[in-house]
């Protein structure tokens, strides 16, 4: 999916393409209609087991190692062979082809209409992509799409301090907050 990669920004994927008999991204228009919006990701595994997708998503920032993130989406089955097969989305490091970083989340199967997922993890390394595949088993096609990332909302300032004499504090909060008041 070269093309593809060439003209999305901050998206890598690999595995069909019009080549290996798969449709063009570019130019197909999508076969069923997305959760939200106009487009959703599709991920297909082939017959032979061989080929399939891989999608990484690249974050705005790191990850803050210990925190804990929700990330909901939604996911429809592409055909039968996807209430069989395994989804499974990782944090990785960098968008290389074989780097798919630390197991998050799976899911076995996925419905026949759009439904939304919902999961929790603890950051354990500042990964910048949301990496996402099909566990190798039988020919299947799943749609993925609606994907949001909560970041903590809870701000940790550390321990109440009481001071008797007037002198200069530095807080020094953690987290990834815009605004501070």
């Amino acid at each position: 999916n070269g093309g593809f990669n060439a003209r999305i920004p901050h998206v890598r994927s690999i595995g069909n393409n019009e080549f290996m008999g798969g449709p063009n991204v570019l130019t197909n228009e999508c076969a069923e209609q997305a959760a939200d919006g106009d487009y959703y990701i599709g991920l297909s595994i082939s017959g032979s087991h061989r080929i399939l997708d891989i999608i990484s998503l690249e974050l705005s920032r790191p990850l803050v190692v210990g925190q804990t993130y929700t990330i909901s989406y939604q996911h429809k089955r592409g055909n039968r062979g996807s209430l069989n097969n395994w989804l499974q989305i990782g944090l990785a490091e960098t968008n290389e082809l074989d780097d798919f970083g630390q197991l998050l989340y799976e899911r076995k199967g996925t419905e026949k209409e759009w439904t939304k997922a919902v999961f929790q993890f603890i950051a354990e390394s500042p990964g910048r992509f949301i990496t996402l595949k099909l566990k190798i088993g039988t020919g299947a096609r799943i749609h993925l799409d609606d994907f949001v990332m909560q970041c903590p909302t809870e701000l940790e300032l550390g321990n109440d301090t009481l001071y008797c004499v007037v002198q200069n504090v530095l807080l020094q909060p953690t987290g990834n907050f815009e605004n501070y008041e």
